[in-house]
């Protein structure tokens, strides 16, 4: 099977320490394109926990690399989370990968 590849968008959040800012792009990998038919109907709620994930987090937390990776589960559990126990296709959890294209803390 190929993914689908599907851009979230771009976000711009103050951390928490309120000195720096996060700026990233992210995209998702899905097993099929009915899972991701399914999220794009509920993008608003996928963006405000996002947005409000990574207002949590401080420029310490993000300058190492285990962080950004457990960040990045913790995320595709979230999304994940969002789908039925009864989705209409094989996988429960369709969002395979949580990808950052773009990662920038100032």
């Amino acid at each position: 099977n190929n993914p689908v590849y599907a851009s979230i968008g771009t976000f711009v959040v103050n951390l928490q320490d309120g000195k720096y800012f996060l700026k990233t792009t992210i995209h998702l990998a899905f097993e099929n394109a009915a899972a991701l038919a399914w999220l794009n109907t509920r993008m608003p709620l996928v963006k405000d926990v996002i947005i409000s994930h990574l207002q949590t987090l401080s420029a310490r937390d993000l300058k190492q690399s285990l962080n950004r990776h457990l960040l990045k589960k913790d995320l595709l559990l979230k999304i994940n989370s969002f789908y039925p126990n009864q989705p209409g296709w094989e996988d429960r959890n369709p969002v395979k990968r949580f990808l950052f294209q773009e990662f920038y803390v100032q």
